[in-house]
């Protein structure tokens, strides 16, 4: 009987000590997000005189990509354009020779290098980088619609495109070279629109 209860003694010791170290891990895990919750605060990003604004990419230097947009309705009128945000001042920007209101930038790397899509006057879409101030076309070979989403420390891109068939592909440009990343099975070939090797979707904090 004494064995008995010097065993039991040990085991709720042991389970005493158990629910010690829970209990200290879940107050260090609370405690975790309150300082989360305190630190993290949501700022508000408004290109001036602009009647919407919509932020796409960011680097780690804080630099902001995005559109904004002024809305008229007498007459109606709708003017949208890509801006960055750099060390609290805006700065606006269109492709060259892009369709009104097409251009979107949508990744931003540390180097300041540009990724996003525009349109061009036949309603086709391109992707495009801007790198120290000029402007390329991003395309796979054989695309119909292009979209460049994001741009890493090495210059490689990526983005989605579709082909002839209306097929939607992931892409990455790397090297100057691309390569197809999956397929959407939704064109002329594609059968009942299912998807096959669907491309990634982008990461949580962008393509860094």
């Amino acid at each position: 009987m004494k064995n008995n209860a010097k065993f039991f003694r040990k085991i709720i010791a042991v389970v005493g000590i158990a629910l010690l170290l829970v209990g200290i891990t879940r107050t260090s895990r609370a405690d975790d997000r309150r300082e989360f919750a305190d630190e993290a605060k949501f700022t508000t990003i408004d290109f001036p005189g602009a009647t919407g604004t919509a932020a796409f990419g960011i680097n780690l230097q804080r630099e902001i990509v995005g559109t904004h947009n002024h809305f008229s309705c007498c007459p109606f009128n709708i003017n949208s354009h890509g801006f960055l945000l750099s060390d609290g001042k805006f700065a606006s920007f269109d492709v060259p020779g892009a369709s009104p209101n097409s251009t979107q930038p949508n990744g931003i790397n540390l180097q300041g290098e540009i990724v996003g899509s525009y349109g061009d006057s036949s309603g086709k879409s391109h992707g495009f980088l801007l790198r120290h101030g000029t402007f390329s076309t991003v395309d796979p070979p054989g695309t119909t619609f292009t979209f460049a989403n994001g741009i890493n420390l090495q210059g490689d891109i990526v983005g989605f495109y579709t082909d002839s068939d209306a097929n939607g592909h992931g892409f990455l440009l790397k090297n100057g070279r691309f390569t197809t990343i999956g397929t959407w099975c939704c064109g002329s070939r594609g059968g009942d629109g299912s998807a096959r090797n669907q491309p990634a979707r982008r990461r949580r904090g962008g393509f860094q």
